[in-house]
Order: structure tokens, then sequence, then C-alpha cells
């Protein structure tokens, strides 16, 4: 069965939890090697396939299990939620304290701009520049590299992760190896 999941719990080993939304109301157990390289945070939806929970033998276990999950993007978000919600808000200027949306196409111009002008970068630091989420600069600069404007690297801090400890961001790949 598929099921949309708001993830409600991350763990550092890499396995979640979430609460299915629709159609049923239950817990979902994610595990470690379906949620692998999706940097899953609580908020987060995803779209699941689900199974019964056979494998948790406690009395108030969880119900489902995911076998695949898939991030939703901005556009299955709003369709689902049926609202039209900025991605995030930042004030127009210090005297003026209306927010001012940027929609999803200038946060990709944006986070585009800075990875072009740097040698490379980590998500964070784009996110500490612009000022942004991290999550949203993750996605937008995902976008970039599946549009084939960038290219990614992940970098591991030690053997046996299964996720990569950050992601590296540069305008070509010889950009990772060029730098002096």
């Amino acid at each position: 069965m598929e099921a949309t999941v708001i993830i409600t719990n991350s763990h550092t080993r890499g396995f979640c939890f979430g609460h299915a939304i629709e159609p049923v109301n239950e817990q979902v157990f994610i595990p470690a090697h379906v949620a692998a390289g999706m940097d899953l945070q609580p908020s987060d939806r995803v779209e699941a396939v689900l199974v019964p929970n056979y494998a948790d033998k406690s009395n108030n276990g969880t119900a489902y299990m995911a076998v695949k999950v898939s991030l939703l993007n901005a556009d299955e978000l709003n369709e689902n939620d049926n609202q039209d919600e900025p991605a995030f808000e930042v004030p127009i200027n210090q005297d003026d304290e209306r927010p001012q949306e940027l929609s999803r196409e200038e946060i990709d111009g944006k986070v585009l701009e800075f990875i072009e002008a740097t040698t490379f970068c980590t998500t964070s630091e784009i996110s500490e520049h612009l000022d942004l989420p991290h999550k949203t600069v993750g996605n937008s600069a995902m976008r970039s590299f599946n549009a084939g404007l960038v290219s990614r690297a992940e970098v591991y801090g030690r053997v046996g992760m299964r996720r990569p400890s950050y992601v590296m961001w540069a305008k070509d790949q010889n950009r990772f190896i060029d730098y002096v």
C-alpha cells in the first residue's frame, strides 16, 4: 500500500519513524537501508510503500514498515496540502517588517549563483551565506544537479557510514580537484 508519511523521528543510526496520514492513520517504521542517503528529518514528507510490520513483536508496536520511500517535491507538497505556501520568508529590508515571499525559481537562482561563484562549497556554507534553511538549500542544489548545472560530491568521515558526513557542490567536477 502507498501512503504519505510525515517523519516524526530520525535516529543517528539512519532509521526513522513517521506517521502515515493517508490512506491510513498509523505509525510507520523506516529501516536505515530504506532511508539511506535521504537525510530525512522530522516534518519531512515522503511517499512510502508500506507493509504490515510483523517483525515488531511488542504489544503496542509500530503497525507498518516502509519498504520504499521517496521525498515529495514542492509541487507534490502543494498538491497534497491544497495550499501555496512559500518555501521560506525573508524580510524585504530592515525598515519594513512585511515578509517577502521568494519563489522556488528565485531560491534556485540564488543557490546556483553562489555555487558558481565559489570553487566548491557545502550545503551548510550556502545555507549560512544566503540565510536560508539547510533543507531548502539542499533541495535547491539537488535540483540544479539533476538538471546538469552543477556537480556533487559526497564526503564520508569514516568507513562503513551509510550516509555522507556532508555534501559538496561545485560548478563542474574539475573544481573539486583543481583547487590550489
